[in-house]
């Protein structure tokens, strides 16, 4: 099964990046945005996991909640890019607050899975809500005509996180399906 750790964003603060995704998309072109049933920040990307190793996830996981004594506030604010070669492939936006708290966590998860025999991540880790992917990828003249649009966005962009989800993620033609197998409370209950 493939998985991912991730933070779920409420329905609400959700809509407000749908919103700003309508925003941003004459001004990308070429991109295909995440549904917005689909937003979440990635924690650590597992990939292809054997059923049998789920178990190990769950108790790198869950090792994490149990030390975790408050649930860190999340702000979503600054957009920004993923390019190579001057074109752009990933449209994104980042934590304005909470990102700190997050890194400590996502540690934590990275050696818990270490710990439990799964590989390091290669890539360093960046605190961001995916919002569009771009195969080619596309040309911006003015990276801050793309950054002031998330100014100009209202509603609301905080929320406590109270947990984390471990997700299998199912891809099809149609896109990927999420599927929340476990959840992990942070901070008291």
């Amino acid at each position: 099964m493939r998985l991912f750790v991730a933070i779920e964003i409420p329905k609400v603060v959700r809509s407000t990046l749908a919103d700003l995704q309508r925003k941003l998309k004459p001004r990308c072109p070429g991109v295909r945005w995440v549904e917005e049933h689909l937003l979440h920040i990635t924690l650590r990307f597992l990939g292809e996991v054997n059923e049998n190793h789920f178990g190990k996830v769950v108790s790198a996981a869950q090792e994490v909640a149990n030390h975790w004594t408050e649930p860190p506030i999340l702000r979503v604010e600054n957009i920004g890019t993923f390019s190579s070669q001057q074109r752009v492939h990933v449209v994104w936006i980042g934590l304005g607050r909470g990102e700190k708290e997050l890194s400590v966590l996502t540690k934590e998860l990275q050696r818990n899975l270490l710990d439990q025999g799964f590989p390091r991540e290669r890539r360093r880790w960046s605190a961001h809500v995916t919002l569009g992917r771009s195969r080619q990828g596309f040309l911006v003249r003015n990276s801050a005509d793309i950054s002031s649009i998330a100014d100009n966005v209202s509603g609301p962009r905080t929320w406590s996180a109270n947990e984390f989800v471990a997700m299998q993620s199912s891809l099809s033609a149609q896109g990927p399906t999420y599927t929340c197998l476990k959840r992990f409370s942070l901070g008291k209950d």
